[in-house]
């Protein structure tokens, strides 16, 4: 029994992995039922024994999505820091996070809001605000003045970089640029 727990685990990842990719490459139109069996070399049935549906393959890759993000901004799994990191490099490494990943987490949310199925947007408004919540308490410990509207103008900046990376082909550096805008706001804020 625990193996075929195991085994489904392991296959409604790769599923919601090959949905991920099909996003990154050609938006969430092409993930279909029919392409996801041809990338994970599954049949369409072993599709459907692990999802009902493709929402249920989207509910379960914002899970994933959202578990990611959350599990990046939480110190505790930081299995090497012999201290706790400072902000700053808590950021930097979640913005290098991010662009390895050529925000994938970014564009699946950017995807599900543009399919107008208004349970998978009810769910997305709640990964967005757990992770609005996280990076509230991030700041907080960071000792920033206004923590929780400095964590809406974070999640706001990182999801435009990233459509606009995206978008434009992965052309300029993600964090050099999340840099230049982030300090820009920061003053601007600070001198308020």
């Amino acid at each position: 029994m625990v193996e075929k727990k195991e085994k489904t685990g392991f296959r409604q990842k790769q599923i919601a992995d090959a949905a991920a990719e099909l996003i990154l490459k050609y938006g969430s139109e092409h993930v279909t039922i029919k392409r996801l069996a041809m990338e994970t070399n599954l049949s369409e049935a072993a599709i459907y024994r692990h999802f009902n549906s493709k929402s249920d393959i989207f509910h379960f890759l914002l899970k994933h999505v959202e578990s990611t993000l959350l599990a990046d901004l939480d110190q505790s799994n930081l299995k090497d820091a012999v201290k706790p990191l400072g902000l700053d490099e808590l950021i930097d490494r979640h913005i290098s996070h991010i662009e390895n990943s050529h925000g994938v987490a970014f564009q699946v949310i950017a995807e599900i809001i543009s399919m107008g199925d208004s349970a998978l947007n009810q769910d997305t408004l709640n990964t967005i605000n757990s992770y609005i919540q996280s990076m509230s308490q991030v700041f907080r410990r960071g000792k920033m003045r206004n923590a929780g509207t400095m964590a809406i103008i974070f999640f706001t900046l990182i999801q435009g970089l990233v459509n606009l990376w995206a978008l434009g082909g992965y052309a300029f550096n993600l964090k050099e640029r999340f840099y230049r805008v982030w300090t820009v706001g920061n003053k601007t804020l600070l001198a308020a």
